[in-house]
């Protein structure tokens, strides 16, 4: 388990570090709600889902008055990832 960490001159808060391992412990219940989507936990729960990053961290941080959320990408599915030669 990781301790507090700074972040931008901030600390980040252990209740992060939890939230973030509940999140991967229950990613399967998780990618049967919210396949495909960016789910922000805050006390072990699901507080927060969206396609859109920020928005999720964002309506969360206003639901929940927490600074930091941790928010994890809920993959449903196979996806596939194409990187551009030509670049």
């Amino acid at each position: 388990m990781r301790g507090r960490t700074k972040r931008n001159g901030s600390e980040i808060p252990l209740r992060f570090w939890e939230d973030r391992e509940w999140g991967y412990a229950h990613y399967k219940e998780l990618a049967s709600r919210y396949g495909n989507q960016w789910v922000v936990i805050v006390n072990r729960k699901a507080v927060a889902a969206s396609h859109n990053l920020r928005e999720a961290e964002e309506h969360a941080r206003a639901r929940t008055g927490e600074r930091h959320v941790p928010a994890i990408f809920v993959e449903r599915g196979g996806h596939v990832y194409a990187l551009d030669a030509s670049h």
